[in-house]
C-alpha cells in the first residue's frame, strides 16, 4: 500500500466535493442561501462537535474491542489517533481509504494487513447494523412510506452479507465469482483468510458488543444532526432528524461514491422539503450537517494522520 498515493487521490476527491458544493450553491437561490447562513444559530455549534468527536472516540474504542478480540493490544490513545487518522479520507469511493489505518498498523506495531483489513471491513459492517437498527426502532414510533423502498433494500443487504458470513459454502461461491474479476482473483486466498476473522468477529459474544457501540455512536451523530436543524431554528423532533439524517448517510455510503456525495445530499434534501421547508433553507442546512459531520471528521482525521507519521504514538 502506498500512503501518499491514497493521500493524493483523496486530496482529488475533496477538491472535486468541493466543486460540486459550490455548483449546488449556484444552482440554488444563492441570496436565500447566504441569508440561510447567516441566520444559523451559532451558540450550538461547539455542542454539535463535542457529540461528533465523543462518536469518533466510541468508535474508536469499538476497534480496539475488536483488535482485542484477534489478540492485537493497543493502548487506547493509539486507537483513537489511529482510528481518526483513517478520518481523513473518508470522501473516497466506499470510504476505502479507511485501509490507511492497515498501513499505519503495519508501520507503527507491525501488525500484517492481514490482520487488521477483516477488522476494518468488520467496523463497516456495524456501522451499517446499527445504524439499521436505529432506522428500524425509529421508524416504529414515526412510520414513514417514503422510507420503505430503501430500507427494505437496505436489510435485504445486510441479511444476504451476515449470511455469507456465517456460511461457509455461500461464502465459497461467491468468492468463486471474485475470482473471476482480473484485479481481485489474485487476492481470493486473503479473502479466504479474512473470512475466518470476519466470521469470529461477527459471533455472538462480539456481536453484542459490537453492535451496541455501533447504536450508541450513530445515536449520538443522530443528536448533533438534530442540533443541526435546531441551529437553523426549525422544529423538527429527533425522530424525524434522525429518520432523515441516517437514511440519507446509508443509501450515500451503498451509492459507493466518494463520501456519498450527491447521493446523501440529495436524499437528505428532498427528505426535508417534504417537511415544507424551503430549497434554500434545506440546502443549507445539508450543507451544515455536512460540514460539521464529515468535514469535520476529516479535518480531524488529516491532523492525526500528521502526528503519527511524525512520531511514534
Amino acid at each position: 500500500m502506498n500512503y501518499k498515493t491514497i493521500q493524493k487521490n483523496g486530496f482529488i476527491v475533496i477538491f472535486l466535493i468541493t466543486m460540486f458544493y459550490v455548483v449546488v450553491a449556484f444552482l440554488s437561490d444563492f441570496d436565500k442561501l447566504i441569508s440561510s447562513f447567516q441566520n444559523i444559530q451559532l451558540i450550538y455549534l461547539p455542542l454539535i462537535l463535542v457529540l461528533v468527536i465523543i462518536s469518533i472516540f466510541l468508535k474508536s474504542e469499538r476497534q480496539r474491542f475488536l483488535l482485542r478480540s484477534i489478540s492485537i493490544d493497543i493502548s487506547m490513545k493509539d486507537s483513537f489517533i489511529i482510528f481518526n487518522a483513517g478520518q481523513s479520507l473518508l470522501a473516497t469511493p466506499g470510504s476505502v481509504g479507511n485501509v490507511v489505518k492497515s498501513y499505519l498498523f503495519k508501520e507503527k506495531f507491525r501488525i500484517p494487513f492481514s490482520k487488521t483489513i477483516p477488522v476494518i471491513l468488520v467496523e463497516k459492517y456495524y456501522d451499517m447494523v446499527g445504524i439499521i437498527s436505529i432506522i428500524f426502532l425509529f421508524l416504529i414510533f414515526r412510520f414513514d412510506n417514503n422510507l420503505i423502498v430503501p430500507i427494505i433494500t437496505i436489510i435485504a443487504i445486510i441479511i444476504f452479507v451476515t449470511i455469507t458470513i456465517r456460511n461457509k459454502e455461500l461464502f465459497l461461491i461467491v468468492t468463486g465469482f471474485l475470482k473471476k474479476i482480473p484485479k481481485i482473483n489474485k487476492f481470493a486466498h486473503d479473502i479466504i483468510e479474512a473470512n475466518k476473522t470476519i466470521s469470529f468477529l461477527t459471533a455472538k459474544r462480539q456481536f453484542f458488543t459490537g453492535w451496541s457501540i455501533s447504536v450508541i455512536s450513530w445515536m449520538i451523530d443522530a443528536t448533533a444532526v438534530y442540533f443541526c436543524f435546531i441551529s437553523f431554528n426549525l422544529t423538527f423532533d429527533i425522530l424525524d432528524t434522525t429518520l432523515i439524517g441516517l437514511t440519507s448517510l446509508i443509501l450515500g455510503t451503498l451509492s459507493f461514491l466518494p463520501g456519498g456525495i450527491g447521493i446523501t445530499e440529495g436524499s437528505m434534501i428532498g427528505l426535508i422539503i417534504k417537511h415544507d421547508v424551503s430549497l434554500s433553507i434545506a440546502t443549507a442546512l445539508v450543507m451544515y450537517v455536512r460540514l460539521n459531520t464529515i468535514w469535520f471528521s476529516t479535518f480531524l482525521g488529516f491532523l492525526s494522520t500528521k502526528i503519527i507519521l511524525k512520531k511514534n504514538v
